[in-house]
């Protein structure tokens, strides 16, 4: 969601970590936790147990999914 919405997760040589220092990335996270509040957004490990995220975001239950695709080389 940080790098969606045009904040830096991590440097541009993937070496350290910005994400706590990005402005971007900091409005797009008080965004998140703004709605975590709010309950109009859940965290998919606090679902229906035994249901996968997947399957939830497949059944129309869930608006959105994320899996990770890269990492930060320290």
């Amino acid at each position: 969601m940080i790098t969606t919405f045009g904040g830096n997760a991590i440097n541009e040589d993937g070496t350290k970590v910005v994400f706590d220092t990005d402005p971007k990335a900091l409005e797009t996270l008080a965004w998140l936790f703004a709605h975590f509040k709010a309950g109009t957004i859940a965290y998919g490990g606090s679902l229906p147990k035994g249901q996968g995220v997947d399957a939830l975001f497949y059944g129309g239950q869930l608006a959105t999914t994320q899996y990770g695709r890269g990492s930060c080389r320290t």
